[in-house]
């Protein structure tokens, strides 16, 4: 739990709530539509606020021996917040759980997700200045 807001797997966030993401992302014009068949349900995780989803990290399932980072979201923000300082570490605990041999990686847009990462992921390694990390588990 963070403040009055929550993490979720994506296994427990509800269809509806997802639908009304979807909307407010299309009216942003931040994202495509989020289909949740291609997400991985382990490393996929949102941030609900006032009983809507507010924040997301959002993983493809797995293929071949890789999982690829989708989006990286908050409402509003264009820097590191603590809510997506929690995002992420909910996925790099369930990345634990993730076969030895799997590549887990990252799309970093600014700065700050960079250093975020780092602490959270030290072994990681950048592929590509700071826009891609492979984190090999």
């Amino acid at each position: 739990m963070i403040s009055d807001g929550r993490i979720l797997p994506l296994s427990m966030v509800s269809a509806a709530l997802i639908h009304a993401f979807n909307a407010k992302l299309a009216a942003e014009g931040s994202f495509p539509e989020i289909d949740t068949a291609i997400l991985d349900e382990k490393l996929t995780h949102f941030g609900i606020k006032d009983g809507e989803i507010n924040s997301c990290i959002l993983f493809e399932k797995q293929r071949r021996n890789e999982i690829y980072n989708l989006l990286l979201y908050q409402d509003g923000d264009t820097v590191l917040s603590a809510e997506c300082g929690y995002l992420l570490t909910a996925a790099a605990t369930a990345a634990l759980s993730l076969p030895g041999k799997t590549g887990l990686l990252f799309w970093i847009g600014e700065d700050n997700t960079a250093k975020m990462m780092a602490k959270i992921f030290p072994a990681a390694d950048p592929v590509i200045d700071i826009v891609e990390m492979e984190l090999p588990l």
